[in-house]
């Protein structure tokens, strides 16, 4: 929504966002959408067309962010977050190309007989910058853009893999917990991808939880 009068913008967000998501029916099933509008004021934000769409469409997704049927009114910062947002994907993809990514494996211990049961798999991100990021860090990154899958799946292979050489090395009774995406769940690939990772690396697909 593009409006000229700073006064009105809460008041036509919310029309429009109540307009889009009157239930409608589709071949006798009622269907609700949602919406997120992003409000860009002239000349306030920008002072042509090109630019007004453009701050409209960061604060839209800032409205996204927000949650279901919001609106938010842009401001400055929202082209520091998204200039910040841009260098950190572009660093996701030259550390995915350079194997930047690294696993570590949290011990799962069994109180009860005192021994390590499993390890959780937990990924960490090698910057470029010598820091060594956790997921909240970048995760929504890798889902936004696709990524997660491409790293979803080198997850997968990598552990299945250390796994089958703590077996090989005298721990058999070892279990593996992967965290998964929802995207990747969402994904109709996941299953075939996490059993050539299991096949591949030889253990047995009861050894993996995720």
């Amino acid at each position: 929504v593009i409006e000229s009068k700073a006064g009105r913008q809460a008041i036509v967000a919310r029309q429009v966002i109540d307009a889009v998501g009157a239930p409608f029916e589709i071949e006798g099933h009622e269907i609700i959408i949602g919406g997120s509008v992003g409000i860009a004021v002239f000349p306030e934000h920008a002072d042509f067309v090109g630019k007004l769409i453009r701050a409209a469409d960061l604060a839209m997704y800032q409205a996204r962010n927000l949650g279901n049927n919001m609106f938010h009114v842009y401001s400055a910062a929202l082209e520091t977050g998204h200039r910040e947002r841009l260098d950190l994907e572009a660093r996701l993809r030259r550390g995915l190309a350079a194997d930047a990514f690294e696993l570590h494996y949290q011990p799962i211990l069994s109180l009860s007989a005192d021994v390590v049961e499993g390890v959780e798999v937990l990924l960490r991100w090698q910057d470029g910058e010598d820091n060594l990021l956790l997921p909240p860090d970048f995760i929504d990154v890798l889902e936004d853009t696709g990524m997660i899958r491409e790293v979803g799946d080198w997850v997968i292979r990598t552990a299945c893999r250390q796994l089958r050489g703590w077996h090989d090395a005298g721990h058999p009774g070892l279990r593996l917990s992967v965290n998964v995406s929802q995207h990747q769940f969402n994904h109709p690939d996941l299953v075939q991808s996490v059993a050539a990772a299991i096949a591949d690396s030889g253990i047995a697909p009861d050894c993996v939880e995720l």
